[in-house]
């Protein structure tokens, strides 16, 4: 296992103070205060869920790993004082955006401001066990070919949680469309027991996803026309293509406490752009990556899919369901008919 710095160095780099920048969606960064380089740069996108990367970081500090580190903390507008809390909390720079700039624009403001070789990103909710971090980057320090790799992600229950999965293709698409997925697995990969000796996969999942920073940078990080939902399963694509491997370690292990539900539940003003988002990814991913035939027969597939939804929605709007929830998703789901199926210009 690599390591270049000992425990001490680790101690006075966290605590040499916290840095804040402020900004609006393209903004200049303002140059880093230490312009040090170390090993990894672990971002997190912060939506007002401040106990949560408080546990998160503590997991880190707890783990003390044997190589040097940042906390980067991109917060989206929380609106919480989660900004400011984290600003006064020693060895964290934190970037500030003026609104909810979603997770793959966020990230990219976090790779920007990184002097890390590798680049973790890394959910709000997660924890992170001793030796997590040193493994990861061992990986992808030993294997020049290597470009991605991420744990195995256990529930607070001890279950499996799936972390692992498979490119589109209309195939998995379709049984995905056609709510088959609990029977041939679709975008899902279900056999966690065959995935030994660190694997080569197809997509990690984005909670806990280390990238080579010069690859990262090559490939123009993040899909930004994504604002939540599939910037993963794109950059694994792009990776992929450009010759470099993605991987399962088997071996190292994190929790992941599901903090997505909270996120939802604090971001009622933006449920309808977040169901929209559930399926603008698989829309952008076709017209990005796939030839004209493929993206017709998903449009169909699509039409299978979003139709019965917004019926059922309809139908509970007219016998009195006025929810915040129900009236979001009814125009969600009317924008990704409109826009994505009938390619009706929205407006």
């Amino acid at each position: 296992m690599h390591t270049r710095h000992g425990a001490q160095l680790l101690h006075q780099l966290h605590h040499r103070g916290s840095s804040v920048q402020s900004r609006k969606a393209g903004d200049a960064l303002m140059p880093h205060s230490n312009p040090a380089p170390v090993d990894i740069s672990i971002i997190t996108v912060n939506y007002k869920m401040k106990d949560l990367i408080e546990a998160c970081y503590a997991s880190i500090e707890r783990a003390a790993p044997a190589l040097s580190y940042e906390l980067i903390l991109v917060d989206n507008n929380s609106g919480d004082g989660s900004a400011e809390h984290f600003q006064s909390r020693p060895g964290v720079t934190v970037i500030a955006n003026a609104d909810n700039a979603g997770f793959a624009r966020a990230c990219n403001q976090g790779a920007a401001a990184a002097r890390g070789e590798l680049l973790l990103f890394l959910n709000p909710d997660t924890e992170l066990p001793p030796g997590s971090l040193e493994a990861m980057a061992a990986f992808l320090r030993a294997n020049p070919g290597a470009g991605v790799c991420g744990p195995e992600t256990r529930n607070t229950d001890g279950s499996i949680e799936p972390s692992v999965y498979r490119l589109p293709t209309l195939k998995r698409t379709a049984i995905d469309c056609l709510w088959l997925n609990k029977v041939f697995g679709g975008y899902e990969v279900r056999d966690y027991e065959s995935l030994k000796g660190n694997p080569q996969v197809e997509v990690i999942c984005g909670a806990c996803f280390m990238i080579k920073k010069d690859l990262f940078d090559r490939l123009g990080g993040f899909d930004e026309a994504l604002w939540m939902y599939g910037e993963d399963v794109e950059l694994c694509y792009r990776v992929r293509r450009a010759g470099f491997s993605c991987h399962y370690l088997d071996g190292v292990r994190i929790i992941h406490k599901r903090g997505e539900r909270h996120l939802q539940e604090d971001a009622f003003h933006d449920m309808e752009r977040i169901a929209y988002s559930h399926y603008k990814w698989i829309f952008h991913y076709y017209e990005k990556h796939c030839a004209a035939p493929a993206r017709s027969a998903l449009r169909m597939l699509m039409w299978v899919n979003v139709y019965p939804k917004l019926a059922a929605r309809a139908r509970r709007a007219a016998c009195g369901d006025n929810s915040r929830d129900n009236v979001a998703r009814i125009k969600a789901l009317k924008r990704v008919l409109d826009e994505f199926i009938l390619r009706r210009r929205h407006t």
